[in-house]
């Protein structure tokens, strides 16, 4: 190669510089402020990592980050003396339970739950289609202390004795009935 040339491409250079140094200097700050924006995103994000794992290791409550069950967080009180703890600690199972029977109120009017019914049973002694006959039996039982009422729900009037939250009471009650001389039926 030349030296002529060399100084020639050298030259050219210079002038092609010298043409497009906007766009050099467009180009440079460009990607300057990307990098500058990357460090910036980084910082952040390494900080908002920072007060996460610094939240959940010093804090006093569990939180579950990415949990995909719905949660609520309670506050019952605020608790800024002894005394306030004392009131706090000998009503601290009241305070359970009003949450617990809030939540389940609240689960139950929405239909998202239904109360579990527990079983009834009752001792059928009569099923009229005349309520004068409901109640001369009604009056009858009840003289000989049975705890006895008509259920006037549909049609008939049906004549029960009690009613036991278990089938072996329900049971007893029947068999004394029948000594007594009554036709019955057991129903749920």
């Amino acid at each position: 190669m030349r030296i002529s040339t060399f100084w020639y491409c050298l030259k050219q250079g210079i002038i092609n510089i010298c043409r497009n140094i906007l766009f050099s200097l467009a180009s440079i700050a460009t990607i300057s402020a990307c990098i500058f924006l990357f460090c910036l995103f980084f910082a952040l994000m390494a900080n908002v990592q920072n007060v996460a794992k610094t939240a959940q290791t010093t804090v006093g409550i569990t939180v579950f980050f990415d949990e995909q069950m719905p949660a609520v967080l309670v506050e019952v009180g605020f608790i800024n003396s002894d005394t306030d703890n004392q009131l706090f600690d000998d009503n601290f199972q009241d305070i359970a339970q009003a949450i617990a029977d809030g939540i389940l109120d609240t689960l139950e009017s929405n239909g998202l739950i239904q109360e579990e019914k527990v079983p009834v049973y009752r001792v059928q002694v009569g099923l009229f289609r005349n309520q004068r006959y409901a109640n001369r039996l009604l009056n009858e039982l009840l003289e000989q202390e049975y705890p006895a009422y008509i259920d006037r729900s549909g049609p008939y009037h049906r004549v029960y004795v009690g009613e036991f939250d278990n089938l072996n009471d329900a049971v007893q009650m029947e068999r004394r009935l029948k000594r007594a001389g009554y036709q019955t039926l057991i129903v749920q």
